[in-house]
């Protein structure tokens, strides 16, 4: 497949998540001209995610891509929960967490695992994690995290995965009550592109 230069290969068939990601480049940094380009329609699935952090299972992803497309630049992010009162859970398997894997199976079992915590007890953070491989195959690493506590029932529509139970202080509303505008100021998400980006910038 012929790509341009601008084109960078997400390693994700996550299309909210590819959404946000393009929002946030779009809004902040329009001077990069580049473009996300998602792989669903290019592959027919992404590998197991069996690594033992969020770094090797957004590595596991990009290379894989990049394997398919050793002309192509490729990012891919592991993202997650990390709940404090439960020891970091769940962590990698954010997104595997219940037995049926969907948004309101995995918020359903991290409601009923946290039943019992006290409202002083249920801080918890979004953590995301980039891997970028540059068309000349050099692989870099940017994080980014957003603090907040898990509430006790979900709160607004918007978003995805955990966002109806993710509140953040310093706005007094979950990810699921905020604009997508607003989101991408503050998000675990936001931040780590924002690290990417920034250093494309230095590279021109």
């Amino acid at each position: 497949m012929d790509l341009k230069k601008s084109t960078v290969l997400v390693a994700t068939f996550n299309k909210h998540k590819l959404e946000e990601m393009n929002s946030f480049v779009k809004e902040f940094y329009p001077e990069i001209g580049i473009t996300l380009r998602g792989v669903w329609d290019l592959v027919s699935c992404l590998p197991e995610e069996n690594g033992s952090s969020f770094e090797e299972n957004a590595l596991i992803k990009a290379r894989f891509i990049k394997s398919k497309f050793p002309d192509a630049s490729v990012i891919a992010d592991d993202s997650g929960l990390e709940v404090s009162c439960l020891g970091g859970e769940p962590g990698i398997r954010s997104s595997r967490y219940s037995l049926e894997g969907t948004d309101e199976a995995n918020n359903k079992k991290l409601l009923s695992k946290m039943k019992q915590v006290g409202s002083l007890d249920r801080t918890a953070r979004f953590n995301c994690t980039l891997a970028y491989i540059d068309r000349n195959g050099s692989e870099s690493i940017y994080k980014g995290f957003c603090e907040g506590v898990i509430l006790e029932s979900p709160q607004g529509t918007a978003g995805f995965g955990y966002d109806p139970l993710f509140y953040v202080e310093s706005l007094s509303k979950t990810f699921s009550q905020i604009s997508l505008e607003e989101k991408n100021k503050i998000s675990h998400r936001s931040r780590a592109l924002c690290s990417w980006l920034n250093s494309l910038e230095r590279l021109k």
